[in-house]
């Protein structure tokens, strides 16, 4: 295999400490489609290199309403929470009263210069 960078290197989106991945995407279910599949990859992958790839977090996403469709990517039911459960939960935090927010707890982080050398060291054996 014949990479133009060495590995690990600074000139891509590839490289440095971590990645935010998350399941659902409020309008892009193309992205949530493929991420459903790319969590298991990234399970095995990270079984196959014996190194921690993926930590997973959870993340607190707001907006205007609440995006029905977005329920079938979580593994866990989300949390819903209107503007007073964000203060009560998070209380450096306010979000205006038309505002919800959903935690996803299947989201997490990449440790993306990980996970690249884990799939070029896959690739090489």
């Amino acid at each position: 295999m014949d990479f133009k960078f060495p590995i690990p290197h600074t000139r891509g989106s590839s490289h440095g400490g971590s990645r935010v991945t998350r399941k659902a995407f409020r309008l892009q279910e193309f992205h949530s489609q493929i991420m459903m599949k790319a969590y298991p990859m990234w399970e095995t992958l990270e079984k196959e290199a014996r190194v921690e790839l993926f930590k997973q977090v959870g993340m607190l996403s707001t907006t205007h309403s609440c995006h029905e469709g977005l329920i079938k990517y979580f593994t866990k039911q989300p949390k819903l929470l209107n503007s007073k459960d964000v203060s009560q939960m998070y209380p450096l935090m306010t979000l205006p009263e038309n505002e919800m927010a959903h935690l996803d707890e299947d989201a997490g982080i990449l440790y993306a210069s990980k996970c690249v050398m884990a799939f070029q060291s896959s690739l090489l054996h």
